[in-house]
Formats: C-alpha cells, sequence, structure tokens
C-alpha cells in the first residue's frame, strides 16, 4: 500500500474571472498528514459564510515523497520534490439560485479568411485529401471569426453577462490570448489574426487551435479547429 501527504483545505470562494474557483483569503480549514487510506476522507468544520462568498471550495493535493503546497490552482501544486503532485477540487454552492447555464457553442461558427471552418479532419489535416485550411509558412495575418449563438449568455440579476474568450495555438502567433464580448455588446462575436511560426518546417506540420467561452462564473465550453501549415 502506497503511503503518501496529503495536503487538505477548505475555504469560501466567490466566482473568477478565471471561471476556476479559487480562495477568498486564508482557508478557514488546513490538515497536512500521512495516509494509505485508497479513499481519503477529509472531515471540516464550516463555519458562517462571509458575505460576498457563495461556494464551499474543497482541495487536496496528494504527493508520494516531499511535502504538498498548494500556490494557485491548477498550475501551482507542488510536492517539493520530483514527484508530481494529485490534486483533486470539491466546489459546493451555497446559495439556491438557479443553475448557471454554461454557454453553449453547439451552434457556434468559425471562419477562416472568410471561409467557413469546419471540425471536418481535425486529426490529419495535412493529408492530401483534406479539406482543412492549407497555409503557406511564409503568409501572414490570417482572419479568424468566432461567432456564438444568440443564446450563449445568460441575464443574471437583470444584467446580460460578460463572457471571456481565450484562444490558443500550437503554433504561430494569435493577435492576442483573450478577448471578451461585454455586456453591452449587441454582436456575440470575435475577430483576430494568426500568423505561422517564423521557423523552418521539416514538412506540412499541423496546428491545432483551441477556442474556450468563460461566462465567468464557473460555465465553460470550447471549440477546436485545426489548420496545415506548409514550408
Amino acid at each position: 500500500v502506497l503511503e503518501v501527504t496529503a495536503l487538505e483545505r477548505a475555504c469560501w470562494s466567490a466566482p473568477t474571472a478565471r471561471g476556476i474557483p479559487e480562495c477568498e483569503g486564508e482557508p478557514f480549514s488546513s490538515d497536512r498528514r500521512e495516509t494509505s487510506a485508497p479513499l481519503p476522507t477529509f472531515f471540516v468544520d464550516v463555519p458562517e459564510p462571509d458575505s460576498n462568498a457563495d461556494v464551499l471550495l474543497l482541495e487536496a493535493a496528494f504527493c508520494p515523497s516531499g511535502s504538498p503546497e498548494i500556490a494557485e490552482w491548477p498550475d501551482q501544486i507542488d510536492c517539493g520534490s520530483q514527484d508530481s503532485a494529485l490534486g483533486a477540487m470539491l466546489a459546493l454552492p451555497t446559495d439556491e439560485d438557479p443553475p448557471n447555464l454554461r454557454p453553449d457553442l453547439s451552434q457556434a461558427s468559425l471562419s477562416f479568411d472568410d471561409l467557413p471552418w469546419n471540425p471536418l479532419n481535425t486529426e490529419n489535416p495535412c493529408d492530401p485529401d483534406s479539406i482543412d485550411p492549407q497555409v503557406d509558412l511564409d503568409t501572414t495575418n490570417h482572419r479568424i471569426e468566432l461567432q456564438l449563438p444568440a443564446d450563449a449568455r445568460e441575464s443574471v440579476d437583470g444584467r446580460i453577462e460578460t463572457l471571456e474568450i481565450t484562444q490558443t495555438a500550437t503554433l504561430g502567433e494569435l493577435e492576442r490570448p483573450r478577448s471578451f464580448i461585454e455586456a453591452d455588446d449587441t454582436e456575440l462575436k470575435d475577430a483576430l489574426t494568426w500568423t505561422p511560426p517564423k521557423i523552418g518546417l521539416e514538412g506540412p506540420t499541423t496546428v491545432h487551435f483551441f477556442f474556450v467561452v468563460h461566462d465567468q462564473r464557473g460555465g465553460v465550453d470550447w471549440m477546436q479547429r485545426s489548420l496545415c501549415v506548409r514550408p
């Protein structure tokens, strides 16, 4: 049976711009212990919440060696050794508000250089028969446009929510890493440019793009597209 060191903590949380709950102030409960239980049990006495907190947040990190530390979830969980930490999080709403409906991108559309960009062959866009976009290495400023459906956002307490869009690409340079559709924006669209990498490629290379839409209250949905860069 493997024995690990566990760090378990509890705190009150409120919605964040990242969409990932995080502690507001210091945790009200924190326990570090050795355990070999196949299903570790976490006991905590819960105090009255702060006035602006509506989520009970439970976090745990486990290390086979070293001492687990949680600086920022989920990117900064460390064992202080060569081992990687295993983390777990549980967010429990405490209010009785209606459930948050996540943004639904099933009816969203993407275009690349003003042509429809569909998820048709995202695994192998460099295949000879692929109809995914084919891009020359020495080109620049290809236009990408994301159009969201009208029901992608909700009204919260009489105000339309703001949507945050994060976009990443495995190669090349996007115009910006994130965009916002503000409450008073009448068009639910985002446009930006992408330039292929300014490095030599040995041959046709697949580039994957990820578009993640957050409603800043924990709701999230995402889309993936791919293309081929040819030297």
